[in-house]
């Protein structure tokens, strides 16, 4: 009899530890699954899908960069690209948007399997052309604006680290 008693004990007390350590075995589990999400497709937040870009103008970043090294003069440079689309005379720098940017951001079920995507704006390209104080070309550059980033103002600003400035129509 005592070795009924012993055995049924030994049996219960078998079922009481596999039901203490089943919240263990599930936990590392699930970081077990999530490890090997993390290692098959690093970045799980979104997968790095290819930006398109419309254009909002004629011009192209080729012909905005060709000017770089090239001692052209103001009006020579409105003379090749037209006119731009806002001059800030206080640091000399004309704007010429180019590019609008989009994407599309992938949705991923546990971090893992894709199973949609959805479309993210990126805002726009813009060409910044900066000139001396004699009206030459100093130096040109295509700068990403976002959406929330702020005007053409702050860009520039942001560009060429001066405070705020004032826009001029010309």
């Amino acid at each position: 009899m005592s070795d009924e008693l012993r055995n049924e004990g030994v049996t219960h007390e078998l079922v009481h530890r596999s039901q203490t350590r089943r919240p263990l075995v599930v936990f590392l589990g699930g970081v077990l699954f999530a490890s090997v999400g993390f290692i098959i497709w690093p970045g799980c937040a979104s997968a790095p899908l290819t930006i398109t870009r419309k254009p909002v103008s004629t011009l192209d970043s080729k012909q905005v960069t060709s000017l770089n090294g090239h001692p052209l003069t103001r009006d020579e440079v409105e003379g090749r690209l037209g006119k731009p689309d806002e001059y800030f005379a206080d640091v000399r720098v004309a704007c010429y948007p180019l590019n609008h940017l989009n994407r599309r951001r992938l949705l991923l079920l546990l971090g893992v399997v894709p199973f949609g995507t959805y479309p993210d704006q990126l805002g726009g390209e813009v060409a910044m052309i900066q000139f001396d104080e004699l009206g030459k070309l100093q130096r040109v550059a295509i700068q990403k604006q976002f959406p929330y980033s702020g005007t053409f103002r702050q860009s520039v600003q942001k560009w060429t680290g001066a405070k705020t400035p004032a826009a001029n129509s010309r």
